[in-house]
């Protein structure tokens, strides 16, 4: 007898375990997860032109760049992720590329200018759609090296561009137009480099 009453309580405590799982399961059925916040850390070589991309890629004209974009998610499609948010880059440009840009008048050169790397910052918000397509617009300052001290050059800029791999490491390749401000004409940009994607801040959708 007692030995069934054992075996009793112990199916009983089979079966509360079997269903406290089956309303945890179902529970979290009724809702979908989805990561809100974006950190992509990257950076490569940038190479800087003049009003057109012409000889792009001669020697000289390219300079390490680095960008940070801090974003967030507004979509709920577990396929595709879209991010709106600002990114900030810093890169040298190089003399060559500087010198370019005043041959073909887009800047006005000092003619103190000493021939090396302008250090340069910009600021852009923007979005990247699905994961893989950039378009962000901003602002942007160069400080280009003179005798004896830094002059500033303050600009607009446009950026558009691709990025491949939706895990931790992708690939960027974009292009950036540098107009308006004390640029007298538009100048082009390419950048590409690898980056790290993070993506955290959890949050949770019931479904309808």
């Amino acid at each position: 007898m007692k030995k069934k009453i054992k075996l009793t309580v112990y199916l009983i405590k089979i079966v509360v375990v079997i269903i406290i799982s089956a309303k945890s399961t179902l529970a979290q059925n009724k809702y979908s997860f989805t990561n809100r916040l974006n950190i992509r850390i990257s950076g490569g070589i940038a190479a800087q032109n003049g009003v057109d991309y012409d000889h792009l890629l001669s020697n000289g004209k390219s300079g390490p760049y680095g960008t940070l974009f801090l974003g967030y998610r507004f979509d709920d499609n577990t396929n595709t992720a879209n991010y709106v948010g600002l990114f900030g880059t810093t890169l040298k440009i190089s003399g060559t590329s500087i010198q370019q840009m005043g041959i073909d008048k887009a800047l006005v050169v000092p003619s103190n200018f000493n021939g090396g790397s302008a250090n340069a910052f910009e600021l852009e918000g923007g979005l990247i759609f699905g994961d893989w397509f950039r378009l962000s617009a901003g602002v942007g300052s160069m400080q280009l090296p003179t005798v004896g001290a830094w002059q500033k050059k303050n600009y607009y800029t446009g950026t558009g561009g691709f990025i491949f791999g939706k895990k931790l490491i992708n690939f960027h390749a974009t292009t950036t137009v540098l107009f308006g401000g004390d640029l007298t004409k538009s100048a082009f940009r390419v950048n590409a480099g690898f980056g790290f994607s993070f993506k955290f801040l959890k949050s949770r959708k019931k479904y309808s």
